[in-house]
C-alpha cells in the first residue's frame, strides 16, 4: 500500500468511525495531539478542537446536538503530502434531515491524522485539481 493509498483508507476509517458512533475507532486513526478546524460553525459548538479530549469534546458535542449525525465520505484525493476528503455530512434535527458538504485537509504525523482543516469543498476541489497540474 502506498504512503497516500494508506492515508487515504485512514480517513475513510475515521469517517467509518463516527458513523457507526465508534469514538475508539475515531481516536484510533488519530494523533494525540491532533488539531481540529471545522468549517461549519453552525452544527459544531468550537472552531478548534485540540488532542484526543478535544475529538471527544467534538463527538460528544455533536451527539448532543443533533437527533442523528451521519458523515459520509464521498472522495479522497492527494493533497500534496496531506489527504483531501470530500464528506457528506447529514444531521436529524426535530425529524427532519439535513444535509452539507465539506472539504477537509487532513494532514499526517506518521500514520495517524494530526489536522483536519475544514474548507470549503468546491474551492478545496478546484485547489487540488491545480496541485495536480504543478506535480
Amino acid at each position: 500500500m502506498t504512503d497516500s493509498s494508506h492515508r487515504a483508507h485512514q480517513v475513510r476509517a475515521f469517517y467509518e468511525s463516527w458513523a457507526r458512533k465508534d469514538l475508539q475507532g475515531m481516536l484510533a486513526v488519530t494523533h494525540p495531539e491532533i488539531e481540529a478546524r471545522p468549517v461549519l460553525g453552525v452544527i459544531y459548538d468550537s472552531s478548534a478542537y485540540s488532542g484526543h479530549g478535544g475529538m471527544r469534546r467534538w463527538y460528544e458535542e455533536v451527539d448532543a446536538r443533533w437527533e442523528d449525525f451521519a458523515p459520509c465520505l464521498d472522495e479522497t484525493r492527494e493533497y500534496g503530502d496531506a489527504i483531501a476528503a470530500f464528506v457528506r455530512l447529514r444531521f436529524k434535527s426535530g425529524g427532519e434531515w439535513t444535509e452539507a458538504r465539506v472539504g477537509v485537509v487532513c494532514r499526517f504525523d506518521g500514520d495517524l491524522i494530526s489536522e483536519f482543516e475544514g474548507r470549503d469543498p468546491d474551492e478545496l476541489a478546484e485547489d487540488a485539481v491545480l496541485r495536480e497540474r504543478s506535480v
